[in-house]
């Protein structure tokens, strides 16, 4: 069918810049913590074919599991992968909280971060502000 209609199929996500709130080990953790909440939970399947490790330690089940076809059937499925990048955060460590039931603040306490936005661009259904 591409060859007919010359087509192509993508992802693009809304993707934050992150960086550590502060230098501490703790921060860094976190914010590659949450690297892989935001951009892995939706990227790494269709690159590698899988959710990103840390994800499926901290939510265990709650993670729905890929079979092998289905991650042969993901994996390198998109034609291009775009970002979309307006503004950066601060991620601080909290210590994560997973949760029983998903919603968006259990994503926050599941990634076990806090954002920190920089001037008055805060919205307010994105995680909890110190």
């Amino acid at each position: 069918m591409q060859s007919k209609q010359r087509g192509s199929v993508g992802l693009s996500i809304y993707a934050y810049g992150l960086v550590p709130y502060t230098e501490s080990k703790e921060d860094e953790i976190a914010t590659q913590r949450a690297k892989d909440f935001f951009y892995g939970w939706l990227l790494k399947p269709v690159v590698f074919g899988d959710y990103p490790d840390e994800m499926k330690r901290i939510l265990g089940t709650r993670l729905p599991v890929f079979s092998e076809e289905e991650t042969e059937l993901v994996k390198g499925s998109s034609d291009f992968l775009g970002i979309i990048h307006y503004t950066t955060v601060y991620i601080a460590n909290i210590t994560p909280a997973p949760s029983v039931l998903p919603s968006k603040q259990e994503f926050f306490t599941d990634m076990g971060v806090d954002t920190i936005f920089i001037g008055n661009s805060y919205p307010q259904w994105f995680g909890t502000q110190p």
